[in-house]
């Protein structure tokens, strides 16, 4: 029988290459999201830090990256309310848990940049810079290698390295081909999705947690069902 030692290093082999590859391992969002909290539920279960975990989930809730939180496929959900008229977020759903993924200690990255940079660099892909579009090409050359990379189109990802900083993505949803939008969840995704002229071209902005407001007439035909129940 294999050591606990052996099972942690093949979960964390499967985890790496599930989320560089995400179509290669899943056929839909649900799969893809409850095939990496398991993943990440396994490690931290052997680790004996389930708690860790739970407040990682609970940390996506908060900055509006999974809504709602009783959908299995949240991520994608949160990605499709701020992106309405984009069919799939493979990708961009694995950059979120690779981010996950790195704060916990399971997942390695190729480098680091300063921290005092990611709201700066932010800043310099605000909507008012984006004048023109973007490649991958372009991102590197001015904020280097990315961190990590995702995805048969590409996400980039730029992290500090610290758990406190959230990273920053960009969105290129075909190899080649031009930015989409740039993700940094620092306070939300809301506040921190960017949209380039091509993203907008693609997909209305949504709002990751919209306010549902009960109209007069659902609150009129609730109050006689209740009035009415024996």
């Amino acid at each position: 029988m294999r050591q606990s030692e052996a099972v942690h290093e093949r979960l964390l082999v499967e985890l790496r290459a599930s989320l560089c590859r995400p179509t290669m391992f899943f056929s839909c969002a649900a799969d893809q999201e409850l095939g990496y909290l398991r993943t990440l539920g396994l490690l931290c279960f052997v680790d004996e830090r389930e708690p860790a975990l739970e407040a990682e989930r609970e940390h996506l809730e908060r900055v509006g990256a999974r809504h709602p939180s009783n959908l299995i496929n949240g991520v994608t959900n949160a990605l499709r309310l701020v992106m309405p008229d984009v069919e799939r977020f493979p990708d961009e759903a694995a950059s979120v848990y690779a981010e996950v993924a790195h704060r916990l200690g399971y997942l390695s990255v190729e480098r680091t940049v300063e921290r005092e940079a990611l709201a700066s660099m932010h800043a310099h892909f605000d909507e008012s810079r984006f004048g023109r579009n973007w490649t991958a090409a372009d991102v590197e050359q001015v904020l280097g290698t990315p961190s990590f990379k995702v995805g048969s189109g590409e996400v980039l990802g730029y992290t500090s390295g610290h758990p406190e900083d959230a990273w920053l993505f960009f969105d290129i949803p075909e190899r080649g081909g031009l930015v989409r939008s740039v993700r940094w969840y620092q306070h939300s995704l809301d506040a921190g999705l960017r949209l380039t002229p091509h993203g907008r071209t693609l997909t209305r902005r949504g709002e990751a947690q919209p306010k549902f407001e009960l109209g007069p007439e659902w609150k009129r035909a609730h109050l006689r069902l209740v009035k009415n129940e024996p």
